[in-house]
C-alpha cells in the first residue's frame, strides 16, 4: 500500500468533519437529557447512542450512495450537453440552505427552535 497524499488528506478531512459534526450539542444533548430524566444507566445510554449513531451513519451513507448512483445515471443522459450537472445540483442545494438560513425559517419539521408570536 503506497502513501497517497490526496487520499490521506481527504481521509483526515473526513475524520475532522465527522468529529466536529458529532460534537455538536444537537447530536448528543437530547440523549443526555432524556437519560437523566428517565434515570438510565450510563451503560444503557451508551448502547442507545451507539445504535442511534450506527443507524445515522448507515442511512446517511445509503442515501449518499443512492444520490451518487442517480447522479451518475443522470450524468450519462446530460453529458452530451457538456454540463457539470452534479455540481449544479450541489450548488442548488447549497443556495437553498443559504436562503433558508437567511430567511431564518429553520427546519420545517422543527417547531422548538422558533419563538411564537407571544414570545418574541
Amino acid at each position: 500500500m503506497s502513501f497517497d497524499p490526496v487520499h490521506s488528506s481527504l481521509f483526515l478531512a473526513v475524520l475532522a468533519v465527522a468529529a466536529i459534526h458529532a460534537s455538536l450539542p444537537t447530536h448528543w444533548l437530547s440523549f443526555v437529557l432524556v437519560a437523566r430524566a428517565q434515570g438510565w444507566t450510563r451503560r444503557h445510554l451508551l448502547k442507545l447512542v451507539l445504535v442511534s449513531g450506527l443507524g445515522h451513519v448507515t442511512t446517511t451513507a445509503l442515501v449518499g450512495l443512492l444520490a451518487a448512483a442517480l447522479g451518475k445515471d443522470l450524468q450519462r443522459h446530460v453529458s452530451p450537453m457538456d454540463t457539470p450537472f452534479p455540481a449544479v445540483i450541489l450548488l442548488a442545494f447549497g443556495l437553498y440552505y443559504v436562503v433558508m438560513g437567511w430567511r431564518r425559517e429553520g427546519h420545517r419539521h422543527c417547531t422548538h427552535d422558533r419563538l411564537g408570536p407571544a414570545q418574541e
